[in-house]
């Protein structure tokens, strides 16, 4: 089932704008097609994956991107935005300086993103 989200349509179309890109400038760079970002800046929530690349692409921080791509899951299932990345729960606040430039490395990697990702996954299992 196909989620969607205020939260990422507003921050996928305050991107491409920013930018000055048409939806097929912004294609082209997300690798994807015109109705792909048509359809992203309408609400629907990309892969994990998609949202790391597209990051990269745009030579943005991922790690913000990550952030409001939590957000927007977050809204999905009716939880409140504002309280899952609040200045005094953000995780990314408690992580030690050395760890992230770690971390970063890791989420533009995406090999080591996809290892990471699954070793995470076992753990939590």
């Amino acid at each position: 089932m196909t989620k969607y989200s205020p939260i990422w349509a507003s921050f996928m179309r305050n991107i491409r704008k920013a930018k000055g890109l048409t939806l097929i400038e912004m294609a082209q760079r997300l690798q994807c097609t015109p109705q792909y970002v048509y359809e992203l800046e309408k609400g629907r929530l990309p892969s994990d994956s998609f949202v790391i690349s597209a990051a990269k692409a745009l030579e943005e921080d991922s790690i913000e991107w990550y952030q409001i791509y939590l957000m927007s899951r977050a809204e999905t299932v009716n939880l409140d935005p504002s309280q899952v990345f609040s200045s005094k729960q953000n995780p990314f606040n408690d992580i030690p300086i050395e760890l992230r430039s770690i971390l970063s490395q890791l989420i533009r990697d995406r090999k080591l993103y996809q290892k990471a990702i699954s070793m995470l996954k076992l753990l939590v299992e």
